[in-house]
This record gives C-alpha cells, sequence and structure tokens, in this order.
C-alpha cells in the first residue's frame, strides 16, 4: 500500500534559498544557464533601490538582472524550466547544472521575486513566481503575465534578434544584504576566473555594468609556457614556472575516473620591491596572490566550483605556499567523488580521491616553499647588502670634529702624567694577579718541578696571568694608549686605546 505525502512548496522554496549563496554566486548559477543556451553575450544589471545612495550602502539593490542572448525557451520550455528539479533532459554530459534547481535556489536566496522572461523568433512570455504567494496558498505555481514597457526596453536593447532570456531576481531583501559596490567588486574579480574557459575558448562575453570581463588564468600558464620548469634551486622570485605541467590522475580505479592536474608557482611580491618600492604590491593585485587566493582551483566542465581548494589539510595554512597555484580539471563522471553541493561551489573528495591528490601534492609543496624561501633569502641578503652600503655612504660623507664646542684639549705634560698613572695601576695589578697565580701553580702537583724563581718560571707565571687560566680574578691584561686628555667643565675626560 502506498501513500502519497504532501509537501509544503513554500518551505522547501525557504529552505533551498538558504544554503548559502551570495549575490554573486547566485548570479554565477544563474549564467550557467546563460552559458548552456549557448549565449555569445551576457549582461548583469542592478537596480538601485534609491539611485541617490551610494553603492558602498547596503541593503540599496532592488533588483538584479541577468539577460542574455541565447537560444532562448518557448512557453512550454520555460514551465520545464520553472519547475522544482528540472527534467533530466534539460541537461547533457557538459551540462553545468547538476540538480536542477539552480535557478529558482539561486534567485530565492536573494529576493522573494523570480521573474523569467524568454523568446525564440520575436515571440516572447513573461513568468513570475512569488515565494510570498507560494508560501500563502500552499502551492507552488507561476502567473503568466503581460510584457511591461520596461521589458520591451530591454529586449530591444539586449535580444533585439529575438532570441534570448532575462532573468530578474526581484524584491530583494534588505536586510543584511551587501552594498551593490561590494558584489560589483566580487563579480568583476571572480567572474574572469569562473568563465575563464569560455570567455578565452567560445568568444563568451559578460558585461557588469556596462564593464566587459575578462578571462583570468589564475595559473598564468601561458608565462610558465614561456619560462619553463621550476629549479627551486636558482629560482629569482621573479617568473611563473611550471611546478607540474598538465597530467591525468586515476582518482578512482575501480571506475577509471580521471582527472587533469597542473599546478605553477607564481612571483615572489616581495623580490620586486628590491629595486621598485610599491612594487610588490601591483605583482599581488596581477597574480591575485594573498591569503585566500593559494592552493587548487577546481574546474567542473570547464567551470569553476571551488576556489583555492585546500582539500581538509592537503595544503596546509602556510605563508612559505603563497605563490602556489593549482588546477583539477573534472567532468561530471567525477561528481561523485568530489560530492558537489547544490550550489556547485563546495566539495568534499572520496577517500581515495584524496589519497591521490594528496600523494602527489606532497612533492608540488615542497617544490614550492624551497622556491619562496630561495627568494626570500635573496631579498634579505639583498636587504642587509643595500644597508650595509648606505651606512657607508653616510659614514663617507660625515665630517666628524676633532672635539666638540666647550671641549678643551690637555696640554701633553698632562697626558703624559695620567699616562704613567695609568701604567703604573697596571703594573701594579699585574703583580698581585702574578702572585695570586704562583700560588695556585705551587699547590697544583702536576708543577711542582718547576722552579717559579728561574727565567722560565717567571715567564710561566706571566703567561698564565696575562691568559688567566688558572686565576679566575685575572682575565685580561690591557696595555693602554692614551690619546687625548680633555677638559669638559668641571670632568676630565680620557680617551685611551687598549690592547691585550
Amino acid at each position: 500500500m502506498e501513500i502519497n505525502i504532501p509537501i509544503n512548496p513554500g518551505r522547501v522554496l525557504f529552505g533551498l534559498s538558504r544554503i548559502g549563496y551570495t549575490p554573486s554566486s547566485a548570479i554565477c548559477d544563474i549564467i550557467d544557464n546563460s552559458i548552456m543556451a549557448k549565449a555569445n553575450n551576457i549582461y548583469i544589471h542592478i537596480e538601485r533601490d534609491n539611485e541617490r545612495y551610494a553603492d558602498n550602502r547596503r541593503g540599496n539593490v532592488k533588483e538584479y538582472l541577468i539577460i542574455d542572448d541565447g537560444n532562448g525557451m518557448d512557453e512550454n520550455t520555460m514551465l520545464r524550466a520553472l519547475e522544482l528539479g528540472s527534467p533530466e533532459e534539460f541537461y547533457n554530459n557538459s551540462t553545468l547544472s547538476k540538480f536542477g534547481l539552480g535557478l529558482k535556489s539561486a534567485t530565492f536566496s536573494q529576493g522573494d521575486e523570480l521573474e523569467l522572461i524568454s523568446g525564440q523568433n520575436g515571440v516572447f512570455n513573461k513568468f513570475i513566481v512569488s515565494l510570498t504567494k507560494v508560501q500563502e496558498q500552499g502551492r507552488y505555481f507561476a502567473s503568466k503575465v503581460e510584457l511591461s514597457q520596461n521589458d520591451l526596453g530591454i529586449i530591444a536593447k539586449f535580444i533585439s534578434k529575438g532570441y534570448g532570456t532575462i532573468v530578474k531576481i526581484g524584491k530583494v531583501r534588505k536586510e543584511g544584504h551587501p552594498s551593490i559596490k561590494h558584489t560589483i567588486d566580487e563579480l568583476k574579480k571572480k567572474i574572469g576566473v569562473i568563465y575563464c574557459y569560455f570567455i578565452k575558448e567560445n568568444g563568451l562575453n559578460i558585461y557588469i555594468e556596462n564593464s566587459n570581463i575578462q578571462a583570468i588564468d589564475v595559473l598564468f600558464t601561458d608565462e610558465a609556457m614561456e619560462n619553463g620548469n621550476l629549479d627551486e634551486n636558482i629560482w629569482n622570485g621573479k617568473e611563473v614556472r611550471w611546478i607540474e605541467k598538465p597530467k591525468d590522475l586515476i582518482l578512482d580505479i575501480d571506475s577509471n575516473i580521471k582527472v587533469t592536474i597542473e599546478v605553477t608557482q607564481l612571483p615572489h611580491p616581495p623580490t620586486f620591491r628590491i629595486e621598485d618600492r610599491g612594487a610588490d604590491s601591483m605583482i599581488r593585485d596581477k597574480y591575485l596572490i594573498e591569503a585566500s587566493n593559494y592552493g587548487f582551483y577546481v574546474y567542473r566542465n570547464k567551470r569553476l566550483i571551488s576556489w583555492a581548494e585546500t582539500f581538509n589539510g592537503i595544503i596546509p595554512a602556510n605563508q612559505d605556499l603563497y605563490s602556489f597555484r593549482g588546477r583539477i580539471l573534472i567532468d561530471d563522471s567525477a561528481d561523485d567523488v568530489f560530492n558537489i553541493d547544490v550550489k556547485k561551489s563546495t566539495l568534499t573528495l572520496s577517500d581515495e580521491a584524496w589519497n591521490t591528490i594528496s600523494d602527489n601534492a606532497q612533492e608540488y609543496k615542497r617544490k614550492s616553499v624551497k622556491a619562496w624561501n630561495r627568494a626570500k633569502s635573496l631579498v634579505q641578503e639583498k636587504s642587509i647588502e643595500e644597508t650595509n652600503q648606505q651606512s657607508n655612504s653616510i659614514i663617507d660623507t660625515l665630517e666628524i670634529p676633532e672635539t666638540l664646542p666647550g671641549i678643551e684639549l690637555a696640554s701633553e705634560q698632562i697626558i703624559n702624567e695620567v699616562e704613567l698613572l695609568v701604567l703604573d695601576a697596571s703594573k701594579v695589578r699585574l703583580e698581585k694577579i702574578k702572585n695570586l697565580v704562583k700560588e695556585d701553580l705551587k699547590s697544583n702537583n702536576e708543577n711542582e718541578n718547576i722552579d717559579f724563581e728561574s727565567e722560565n718560571g717567571k715567564r710561566e707565571i706571566e703567561l698564565t696571568a696575562l691568559k688567566g687560566e688558572n686565576n679566575p680574578y685575572a682575565k685580561k691584561y690591557l696595555e693602554f694608549n692614551i690619546l687625548k686628555i680633555m677638559y669638559f667643565g668641571n670632568l676630565i675626560m680620557i680617551q685611551i686605546t687598549a690592547t691585550v
């Protein structure tokens, strides 16, 4: 006996909206659909709630628009796309989607209303799904509505050839919502990385507020191809080098699941500061070198799904790995061993896959750390050298006066008298030390046959006294050479040199 159990669509949608999307990751999920629709141009636009507010003000987003000139959809296909768990026939083997939830979960993670406008051959339809109404009525449904003048204006401006889709994330929730500037900055930073292959290989154009985003290869493999392999023992810190050129790894022997892995060593920013103060900052910006950017970048069907992945400890938190940059390319056959989540941004490796990647990464990490530390040592050596040069330069130009103002040199007679006093005091001290040494040597059985009154014996005492080996109170005997005696007020200053 089977009994149908109802679901609460409002709560299901609300739950999907709380799986951890940011505005940028939600927009990227919708961009995936545009790419699968073979769009050549994708436009991202943000409507402000209050145009007078600055873009760094939080909670001022009215709606997000993602517009593409792809294949578009007819009315029936649009309804299928709005289903919770869109049918599998929507997705081929190279699809960027996985669960058929992205459009809905991404939209409702940010706002309470999904507007879908799409068309083919110049015929456009519009459907709205309201989270609030679904919750109120306890059923999942879409409302077909007429196109507004604003909708027609967008179609005429961006998809005038009659094919394309507009997704509008409407009634964006204000509380806790990031600023427009924050979202735009994050999109500009990440979209060039996420869709690098589509921009470079397929000629895809993605515009954010009229800015065309350029592809960013986070491994900078073009430079690595030009510079060659990394020799960590002679690396100068200035060039991108290969640590591992692209190679296949088998992650699961039973199912023969393969991935492609590649690793590069990026430049060492402080190296550039030696010749040009501030150049290290430019290098960090150019190569995206910072604490949150080193690790593996995992691409599924050429779409980034994990940014700077550490794989639960394979890549440790270590500043010496800041220039380490790896990439793993997978297709949907590896979904199970990577356990990809709904929003396609978090993954968990199977045990076998973790072990395989970890084993290979040991040598990659060793080379990267050693190269980084070599570059760091070169910087330190250069810094010390420059410091010494600067010090010598200062000393060379410094004129030291013979005497300071207010100081009067003593006469030659006073210098001679003080010198005799110092030398006499020194001789008296030496005689005392020699007597102590003599007694100490006599008490030592090994020296009982020495005649301490002979010339050799006296010499033995004197040498011992000077060395201070037997007498703990006689460490060194100093001969003084008095250079100057100067009067300064009521003080007498004596400048001497001393030799052991």
